[in-house]
């Protein structure tokens, strides 16, 4: 008699919650409801629940990218050629020269991800390879079933070896996509997190904070009703200075849904002020969830000159000293200004992408295209501190 028993289900199962509950920002229940639809393409969750208690125990949360419909964050056609409408436009490249091939040859494929950049098996089960195996078995014959041209896990978390072994065991081509940063803060205070910067960067980080003062400018925590209208301007001044196409009706009902999901107590705010001034200069929006801290959102006002090195403290020095004032051990700064949130303390934590052809015409495309891996290019240092668009 089987011990476990798999499922699909169309959209994030009902049942989610019950493998979910425990378990980081980005596979829990009012993150996906709020972000899945970023996704962009036809949502179908997996679940291996107990033969006996039928309690789900394990599972994972995928989107079907079908040409021209899905996000490119996942679709991997377009990370794999290296597309303009690449994972970080402008900031990141591809060396893979699959060459692409016809879009028939890619279409519709399956990609394994939770919105934010993680993949990884939610719930207990995690730590049996028996679970994880037939998890994965699952996952690839419902695609082979529905078509599928080829199943993806992007962005594999480290720390699942089930998982890396079950894949590696099934012939997935595994490759190097991206790196997220977190900030894991040593000690009890800010002058811990000082020191383990090298004494350049403690010199940089002092002199920085001093020049705002000097200035007259104060970063501090507020309330997110008394400061909203500010941070939906420095948004879309934000996404105007880098090309990003965002409306006023969508920024205010993606804050408003921030609070709505997870409770006014877990969105934390953090702007900087001039004495001389009203308006905000920067900002930075941080959720906690669980006792760790993600950093969502940042924005500044570029056309004022007070501005310069206020983000640095909306979204690293003042964050950074609140965590350590309420028992916070973690931050996660996501992708992008790799640079600046190493200057700052993060580790690079990397993102892997395991493929697996399901036709032999991809499979063809894929061993003979000379995979290899995404290079990282920078940005600049005042872009958003999480690339969770």
């Amino acid at each position: 008699m089987a011990e476990s028993a798999f499922e699909a289900h169309p959209g994030l199962s009902p049942r989610w919650r019950e493998v979910a509950a425990d378990e980081p920002l980005l596979s829990s229940v009012p993150w996906l409801t709020m972000r899945a639809p970023k996704a962009d393409g036809e949502a179908t969750t997996f679940l291996v629940s107990s033969a006996t208690t039928g309690t789900p125990i394990a599972g994972m949360f995928t989107v079907t990218a079908d040409g021209g419909v899905a996000d490119p964050a996942f679709d991997v056609r377009e990370l794999l050629t290296g597309s303009p409408r690449t994972l970080m436009p402008g900031r990141a490249h591809s060396t893979l020269a699959v060459g692409g091939g016809e879009a028939g040859s890619w279409y519709p494929h399956l990609v394994v991800a939770y919105p934010g950049y993680e993949s990884y098996v939610a719930g207990p089960g995690r730590s049996s390879p028996g679970i994880v195996d037939e998890l994965v078995d699952g996952i690839v014959e419902w695609s082979r079933s529905n078509g599928h041209k080829a199943v993806a896990f992007l962005y594999t978390v480290p720390g699942q070896p089930h998982l890396e072994a079950a894949l590696a065991r099934r012939g997935f081509i595994r490759l190097e996509v991206t790196a997220t940063c977190d900030l894991v803060l040593p000690g009890d205070t800010f002058d811990d997190y000082l020191a383990t910067l090298p004494r350049k960067r403690r010199t940089e980080v002092r002199r920085e904070r001093r020049v705002l003062t000097a200035r007259g400018v104060t970063t501090r925590p507020a309330a997110l009703a008394d400061v909203f209208d500010d941070l939906v301007r420095l948004r879309l001044n934000h996404a105007a200075r880098y090309g990003r196409k965002v409306s006023e009706e969508k920024e205010r009902a993606r804050l408003t849904a921030l609070v709505e999901r997870f409770g006014e107590g877990h969105v934390l705010v953090f702007v900087a002020t001039a004495q001389s001034e009203h308006d905000t200069l920067a900002f930075s929006v941080v959720l906690d969830h669980r006792g760790e801290w993600y950093v969502l959102d940042s924005g500044a006002d570029y056309d004022n000159p007070l501005h310069v090195l206020t983000y640095f403290d909306a979204c690293y020095y003042v964050p950074i000293e609140t965590a350590y004032d309420r028992g916070v051990g973690v931050l996660h700064y996501s992708l992008g200004s790799w640079d600046a949130k190493r200057y700052r303390g993060c580790t690079l934590v990397p993102r892997d992408g395991w493929v697996l052809p399901l036709t032999a015409e991809l499979r063809d495309l894929l061993d003979h295209g000379g995979v290899g891996s995404l290079v990282l290019v920078d940005e600049p240092q005042d872009t958003p501190a999480a690339a969770v668009e």
